[in-house]
């Protein structure tokens, strides 16, 4: 399949549609940040709600490592691909009915963030992951492993060095989709399709 949609981040395509809408809660607190763009994944919360929202902060989150000087991985951008989307959110719409994310857990609960898994699905490299109400809420102050201001445990949080390293950071692949199912009790389930 080929790219399409709106203009993403850096001159990248993106998703049609989608709101725009933002969850998460600061409490008040500043607990995301970091050097990079005030769009990408580190700066949570708030935290997108849809593939239309997410597209560009995965974009921007790969900026910040890419043509930076120092790393020489390519592509650049990995391009928006309808026909991966709709695989994203068959993949989605499973795993929020109760399918179990395929591949292996990736689990940094030790610094403070929430599992995800990485894998394949209908053949193509795959990631999945779940919100639950609370993922993009600053934690109370003292919640980090270092006893400073905690991150949001949301699994994508570019804190988070395996979702950095294996997903905003991933080698080799040239596109991609995005799934999404948000429930009435405030779960988001993500998946990530990559194809070259």
């Amino acid at each position: 399949g080929g790219g399409g949609g709106a203009g993403g981040a850096g001159g990248a395509s993106g998703p049609d549609g989608g709101t725009g809408a933002t969850h998460g809660n600061s409490n008040g607190r500043i607990c995301g940040g970091g050097f990079g763009a005030a769009n990408d994944l580190a700066h949570l919360p708030p935290c997108p709600s849809d593939p239309a929202g997410f597209y560009p902060r995965f974009a921007a989150s790969r900026a910040d490592y890419y043509h930076d000087g120092t790393h020489v991985f390519e592509p650049e951008h990995v391009l928006w691909d309808d026909a991966l989307a709709a695989v994203a959110q068959d993949y989605a719409n499973r795993y929020a009915a109760g399918l179990a994310p395929s591949g292996m857990v990736r689990d940094n609960s030790s610094l403070g963030y929430e599992p995800y898994w990485d894998g394949t699905y209908q053949g193509q490299r795959a990631m999945a992951g779940m919100e639950t109400p609370t993922s993009c809420d600053c934690p109370p102050p003292g919640g980090g492993p270092f006893m400073q201001q905690g991150p949001a445990p949301v699994f994508y949080n570019l804190g988070n060095a395996y979702f950095r390293a294996e997903v905003v950071r991933i080698d080799g692949m040239s596109r991609m989709g995005i799934g999404h199912v948000g429930t009435a009790d405030g779960r988001h389930f993500w998946t990530f399709v990559f194809g070259q």
